[in-house]
């Protein structure tokens, strides 16, 4: 049964639970009041309790030969209920009838006892169905719950619809006002947990990538200084040239590169995707500001996945502290211009077997072998063939970094994940958040059993 659905019910189940009770410890002190002699036994109160239970005790039976018969409220009532209460009703029913035919007696010996005992046994009965159904909740309660849960999924489905609608119209009229009348959406792009990224054309069929953030990403990216970004790279001659750019809400038009993201290919070439890291990384050219991941970890990654869930892997934690070992050799690296997310996905091959980087939001000064660490982040061991094209003999302290970065970054990931899982993003980008925070804590062990097997 779905999460949300069964704490639905379990508060539906709470709150009729707790008026059982209450109903209960009303009944009680009526009883002892009567019993007590403080509500008096007078020949109007007689008439008036045999008239109202006389009807409510006719209903309970009726109700009772009528859950008999109908499967349709046999579905939506306990039979624990009605067979429990079912003796007082007939006790009642009977008492009722000998006292109506008593009408003018001015005093009846029995009716106060019998009332007395008739409240107490009521109040048992509450007691007893509030006790029950603290375990086991009403059909009735169920019912009424997954009435809600299915209205509000409908109501969410509808209002999905509505905001899909208004944002095909938004996007329609964003392409038509930069790319001019006859533009319109080919089609979207899977993958990308930042962005909803959409191929877009012009009336003479030439394309472009229209990249719309998410609110998180917002968040945590300098739109102003990624678009200084994304234009040093373009001069640089390693990514395509950006025609439009919305700084406040993150929406970026970029020229579309004819090719495909190498995460789609099984082929492509170390050599130059290590040249096309050199000519970032030998520019000279440093940003405003450094990337300084141990800081967006601390502050950024990590403090918000922690607010969302407390319980945390055994393994993260070993594999954390293990890292944070190094963290004062890790920040005292040469820092030059990074990309910072240079995994396969942000890296295109075209009909030339030209490569180029696109996606610059989290580009700043960092040390150049966290670039080959992010390039490992569906398998660890391509980020470490990288390093060996990159630097064709690297040093051990190099490959040092290389795994410790390599953990780095995949921590950082499993926090993003866990924090897009809970924030109910996966159906919005078709992953299973849960699985991708799994897939990247793997991919942390296994790049400290690296770091163990050649750091020796």
């Amino acid at each position: 049964m779905n999460e949300e659905l069964q704490k639905t019910i379990k508060k539906y189940n709470k709150i009729y639970v707790i008026e059982l009770f209450v109903v209960a410890a009303i009944v009680i002190v009526l009883a002892t009041l009567k019993l007590l002699g403080i509500i008096p036994s007078s020949q109007n109160f007689r008439h008036v309790f045999n008239i109202i239970t006389l009807v409510g005790a006719t209903y309970i039976i009726a109700d009772f030969i009528w859950l008999c018969f109908s499967k349709k409220r046999q579905k939506r009532n306990s039979w624990f209920d009605k067979l429990s209460i079912i003796p007082f009703a007939l006790a009642i029913f009977v008492f009722d009838i000998i006292c109506l035919a008593q009408w003018n007696a001015e005093n009846v010996e029995y009716f106060t006892i019998f009332v007395v005992i008739a409240f107490y046994y009521i109040a048992a009965i509450y007691i007893a169905q509030g006790l029950y159904h603290i375990k086991k909740p009403s059909p009735a309660i169920v019912i009424s719950a997954m009435e809600e849960y299915n209205d509000k999924i409908e109501n969410e489905k509808k209002q999905k619809e509505t905001s899909k609608s208004q944002e095909e119209n938004n996007i329609n009229g964003l392409i038509s006002s930069v790319l001019k009348e006859g533009s319109s959406v080919e089609g979207p792009l899977l993958g990308g947990m930042m962005n909803m990224s959409y191929i877009v054309k012009d009336k003479d069929n030439k394309r472009y990538v229209l990249y719309i953030s998410t609110e998180q990403a917002n968040e945590m990216v300098n739109r102003p200084l990624e678009k200084e970004h994304q234009q040093i790279i373009y001069d640089l001659g390693i990514t395509s040239k950006n025609i439009y750019f919305d700084t406040e809400k993150g929406i970026k038009i970029n020229e579309f590169i004819e090719g495909t993201s190498i995460d789609k290919i099984n082929e492509f070439d170390y050599q130059k995707i290590a040249e096309l890291f050199h000519k970032l990384h030998s520019s000279k050219i440093l940003s405003k500001t450094d990337y300084n991941p141990f800081s967006r970890f601390i502050n950024n990654y990590e403090k918000e996945a922690s607010s969302f869930s407390k319980d945390i892997n055994p393994l993260y934690m070993e594999l954390r502290s293990f890292l944070f070992e190094h963290k004062d050799y890790l920040e005292k690296q040469t820092k030059v211009l990074s990309h910072n997310d240079a995994q396969r996905s942000n890296i295109v091959k075209d009909t030339n077997d030209n490569y180029f980087f696109i996606d610059f939001e989290f580009v700043g000064n960092n040390d150049e072998i966290y670039d080959i660490a992010t390039f490992g982040n569906g398998d660890v061991n391509e980020g470490r063939k990288l390093l060996d094209y990159y630097f064709v003999n690297p040093t051990l302290d190099q490959i040092k970094r290389y795994y410790l970065w390599r953990i780095y970054v995949s921590l950082q990931w499993y926090n993003v994940a866990i924090v897009k899982h809970y924030r109910g993003e996966g159906k919005a980008h078709g992953f299973d958040f849960l699985k991708v925070a799994e897939f990247f804590l793997n991919n942390a062990d296994t790049a400290y059993k690296g770091y163990k097997k050649e750091i020796k």
